[in-house]
């Protein structure tokens, strides 16, 4: 499966592609919403690992605009916010402003195992 994780930590961005990499992924990654938007048009990901917080384009409003592209398409993501604020209240806001699923960081493998069981065959 095509994973894009966007992260403008690199450190992060290279704990995330290794966990997916173990899992038998090809892992793409973008520093900011801009790039990640600029990449899903390109090519379709099954699975998107979004940053809440970025600079030039921040997760939420790359997720809209990633969102309104695929109006138009077959092909769609699962896209999930990655943010180190956790709350219950992040969770349903971000559930709210497009995303399928939220995740706090930091991930551990079985994070990333259950996140690829999410999702859906059809978007593969």
């Amino acid at each position: 499966m095509k994973v894009l994780v966007v992260d403008d930590n690199e450190v992060n961005r290279e704990i995330l592609a290794e966990l997916f990499e173990m899992e038998n992924c090809q892992v793409f990654t973008a520093n900011n919403g801009q790039e990640a938007l600029e990449l899903s048009i390109s090519m379709h990901f099954p699975l998107i690992l979004m940053d809440i917080m970025m600079p030039v384009m921040d997760g939420i409003e790359a997720t809209k605009k990633i969102r309104q592209a695929q109006m138009q398409s077959p092909d769609k993501s699962f896209i999930v916010a990655i943010t180190a604020m956790s709350s219950d209240s992040f969770a349903s806001s971000y559930v709210e402003q497009g995303f399928d699923q939220y995740y706090p960081k930091p991930f551990n493998a079985d994070d990333i195992e259950y996140i690829l069981r999410e999702v859906p065959d059809a978007w593969i």
